[in-house]
């Protein structure tokens, strides 16, 4: 849909609507390269590799629907900065842009989301939740909470996935607890 949706714009778009189709690919290039390793950057380095030794297929079928939108992107941003197109933006009358503003905005967002990610997915909730996996399923795993979400209902509290691994398996654990 989003190559499809960027097809459309550049089709039928005049230079100003080429110029912020640029922009935009290059704004998000950056997150979608990180985006399918961002769990792995994420996640203890055992965890990543007993998922990559046990569950390689699994760990391969979770990256491939973000692969395909990346890939959208960096084509988009890849081929809207050829130089014949920043050649048909100067017959226009357009001045093309280096691209560095919004490869910036985007790094630094990226690494923004990245680093909320972490600090949430490494707080004091996420270890309850890690502890409350381990009261369940015992010693014999390493814990690891991969997400964590707040119920602002009138159930008030949290709900999150923990992974629990050793040399045999990974699991996902859900556990919810009120505030």
């Amino acid at each position: 849909m989003l190559g499809l949706v960027a097809g459309l714009l550049i089709r039928y778009g005049g230079p100003r609507i080429v110029a912020l189709v640029r922009w935009l690919a290059i704004f998000a290039l950056v997150g979608w390269i990180v985006e399918p390793f961002k769990t792995l950057l994420l996640a203890p380095v055992g965890l990543a590799f007993a998922q990559l030794r046990l569950t390689p297929v699994t760990v391969l079928m979770d990256a491939l629907p973000v692969l395909l939108p990346a890939a959208i992107v960096v084509v988009v941003a890849l081929q809207l900065s050829r130089p014949e197109v920043r050649a048909a933006q100067i017959a226009a009358g357009r001045r093309p842009s280096t691209g560095r503003v919004p490869l910036m905005l985007g790094l630094l967002l990226t690494l923004g989301a990245v680093g909320v990610d972490y600090y949430v997915l490494n707080g004091v909730a996420a270890q309850h939740a890690s502890q409350l996996a381990a009261r369940q399923f015992g010693a014999g795993y390493q814990y690891y909470t991969n997400s964590l979400s707040m119920v602002l209902d009138e159930r008030r509290g949290y709900t999150a996935t923990v992974q629990a691994w050793n040399d045999k398996e990974v699991r996902l654990i859900p556990v919810q607890w009120k505030n």
